[in-house]
């Protein structure tokens, strides 16, 4: 007698080299368009004549916009846990260190994941305030190139429809998780009933932890201020360089830049924050030799420092970014692996 073996599912793994691919792979193409007759002569004439309070000023700015960042991911977590400020500003800096040395935003993971390591919170608040912090910097992303570009008519087709599909995509994670904080039964019902949701129920537990409706306006509008900081660094460096360009002008450079650089990219943004701050720039009217020339001025000016700043708070910590990457993604892994069947309790 023939003995059919059960059918079984294979479920499709994305490779790991996939994401890396592509994240360099966008890289190398942005830096191609950039390079391609980049104007190094007037870089280097740009370099010398820059305004250097100017460009102290941005530097400063730049690096209290990842403080005030702390600051709002503490205020998030005040319902739940109560992490220091200076464990939420030391791993801030380090998983900001980690977008610039790793691909893909690997920083992201290990912030939360050293927020963890050093304090009471678990590695699942931690992740679900992190991705609550990028749904409010959706929502104001969203708002403000609506805002900046409202009569510009320069801005290409491709990335206005680029912004009107983050916004859907924030307006649903929005209306999603305003149910699941005020319609918490119908939530729980629902994820109980279906097998395939039962691994959002950490999730869940979590946005109920979080869901105190004061300290989320609260980090709501510190959002504001965090992004805000930003493009007042960008047109500090307008007024370095000479441009005579407006602090709307400086919205839509950081948003454009901050829209573009949100696919996976190559370590610290390499070649995709080069391209669309020059695009940016040219749909302002600048020429596009002076658009190039500024946005690696911006690129090295607003990079260097914060990654200097990341790679000390590193070094406080005794270990190296590799070790720190593996034992956050070890964690990560562990955590939130779909946990199989107990042997013991099958028939």
């Amino acid at each position: 007698m023939i003995r059919l073996l059960p059918a079984t599912t294979r479920k499709f793994k994305l490779p790991k080299w996939a994401v890396p691919a592509l994240s360099y792979g966008v890289a190398t193409a942005s830096l191609v368009a950039v390079f391609r007759r980049f104007p190094f002569v007037q870089f280097g004439h740009d370099v010398q004549a820059l305004g250097w309070g100017w460009v102290t000023l941005a530097i400063g700015l730049e690096l209290l916009v990842y403080v005030v960042d702390a600051w709002r991911w503490q205020t998030l977590l005040s319902p739940a846990e109560n992490p220091p400020l200076w464990a939420c500003i030391q791993a801030v800096y380090i998983g900001l260190f980690g977008n610039d040395v790793l691909p893909a935003k690997a920083g992201e993971i290990i912030r939360c994941y050293l927020l963890t390591y050093w304090t009471d919170v678990p590695l699942s608040l931690a992740l679900t305030s992190a991705a609550i912090e990028r749904i409010m910097d959706g929502i104001w992303m969203v708002i403000g190139f609506f805002l900046v570009t409202a009569d510009m008519n320069t801005i290409e087709p491709w990335l206005t429809r680029g912004a009107w599909l983050l916004g859907v995509a924030v307006l649903s994670l929005s209306l999603l998780f305003m149910f699941v904080l005020f319609r918490r039964e119908h939530a729980h019902s629902y994820i109980s009933e279906r097998p395939w949701a039962a691994k959002f129920v950490h999730v869940l537990h979590e946005i109920h932890r979080l869901g105190n409706f004061r300290t989320l306006m609260a980090a709501f509008w510190i959002s504001v201020l965090y992004l805000f900081l930003q493009v007042v660094a960008v047109w500090a460096l307008f007024h370095a360089a000479n441009f005579d360009f407006s602090m709307r002008a400086a919205g839509v450079v950081l948003i454009v830049i901050r829209l573009g650089t949100m696919i996976p990219n190559a370590p610290a943004n390499i070649g995709s924050f080069q391209y669309f701050c020059a695009k940016a720039l040219e749909w302002l009217n600048a020429e596009r030799p002076d658009a190039k020339s500024f946005s690696l001025i911006v690129y090295v000016v607003l990079t260097v420092p914060p990654l200097i700043g990341g790679a000390i708070a590193v070094a406080l910590t005794g270990l190296n970014i590799g070790d720190i990457h593996h034992h956050a993604h070890k964690a990560h892994t562990e955590r939130f692996a779909p946990k199989e069947p107990d042997e013991a309790s099958t028939p």
